[in-house]
């Protein structure tokens, strides 16, 4: 898989995930809330490295 079609894949996600519309916080309370329903969202385990989750 080249990276163009990794890209295009993801692009094709996140326009799944907004077109889900408002999505609760899975992770009400915890400051990384937001990074971690995105996570969720896409299918991507949990993780803090400050490095890609993708690609």
């Amino acid at each position: 898989m080249t990276r163009e079609d990794e890209l295009q894949g993801l692009k094709q996600r996140l326009q799944h995930i907004a077109d889900l519309g408002w999505v609760k916080n899975q992770c009400v309370g915890n400051d990384g809330g937001v990074g971690n329903t995105l996570e969720s969202l896409l299918e991507i385990p949990k993780s803090n490295l400050p490095l890609p989750d993708i690609g």
